[in-house]
């Protein structure tokens, strides 16, 4: 399976508020890292953009429906004027990380029907993520993680940093490279599937996996920051959801990604702290906290 590589972010310049598609009325939700357009009718999401990353949305979606990953369906694709747009289905009202915060509110735990459902929406996407074998690409890895950001943003860094990631990546040779989300978390995962694909890249195998569980560890607990997190995963839980990652791996004939979690970690840790200069106190602690965990090693 060939997978292409995200093609450079190009702002939306026309953003309405309202727009009307496909007999659908969309309301304008935000704007996405990506420069798309993101839209909301009753049933559906609208994408509306640049057409190169339409087309790349397009074919990265048609390919997770193919192999059987739990996303959202594709209902239509074209042009309006000269942007281009995708239309899917919608997948509920609220993600994983709203129901974790609101059960946090209401039980101060994340209760075990929730987390059930949680682990068995990731067991989905993980399943059918080991089947989608992709050419290995070093490159394509290291810019969907934003190596060549981190190195910008921590200079002093930058002949350690791509020193580290390529002795990690050789750590992780036993996995192969698979069609992966690139931003799996609780925040993009819904009781009935998983959204927002427009970070794809190919990856190895339990990149997303660790991303799922270690995202969270890079939000303080502390309300002084912009954002901060709003629900813990238990020890117990976090047993769980490693020991349901290591099983699918295993069904894959792959190592179980648990054995490799810090090596993971430092990869989503990478995306996790670069692009944070809107958020000052945020990005300060990030940079403390991924300096402190990986560089004075």
């Amino acid at each position: 399976m060939q997978v292409a590589k995200a093609p450079t972010t190009v702002h939306n310049p026309k953003v309405e508020q309202k727009i009307s598609l496909d007999g659908r009325d969309f309301t304008l939700v935000r704007e996405q890292r990506s420069g798309l357009s993101l839209y909301k009718s009753n049933d559906a999401y609208l994408r509306i953009g640049d057409p190169l990353r339409i087309a790349h949305e397009i074919e990265t979606h048609r390919k997770m429906e193919e192999a059987g990953y739990p996303v959202p369906h594709l209902i239509s694709s074209g042009t309006l004027e000269e942007y281009a747009f995708l239309i899917e289905s919608a997948l509920g009202d609220k993600t994983f990380r709203v129901l974790f915060e609101e059960s946090i509110h209401a039980h101060g735990v994340i209760v075990d029907d929730l987390f059930a459902r949680f682990l068995e929406i990731t067991r989905l996407y993980l399943s059918a993520q080991a089947k989608t074998r992709v050419e290995p690409d070093r490159d394509a890895f290291a810019h969907g993680v934003h190596l060549e950001m981190i190195v910008k943003e921590l200079p002093q860094y930058q002949y350690s940093l791509p020193d580290k990631f390529d002795r990690i990546l050789r750590k992780l040779a036993a996995y192969p490279y698979v069609l992966s989300h690139g931003d799996f978390n609780a925040a993009n995962m819904f009781p009935n599937g998983v959204i927002d694909l427009e970070d794809s890249f190919p990856a190895p195998f339990g990149f997303d996996a660790i991303s799922a569980i270690s995202t969270l560890d890079w939000f303080p607990d502390s309300p002084e920051y912009e954002y901060y997190a709003r629900y813990r995963f238990s020890a117990s839980q976090r047993v769980a959801y490693f020991a349901m990652c290591d099983e699918v791996a295993r069904e894959a004939g792959y190592p179980p990604p648990s054995l490799h979690a810090d090596d993971f970690g430092f990869c989503r840790a990478i995306w996790s702290c670069v692009r944070m200069d809107q958020w000052p106190k945020l990005q300060a602690w990030r940079y403390d906290k991924f300096i402190k965990t990986y560089l004075y090693n």
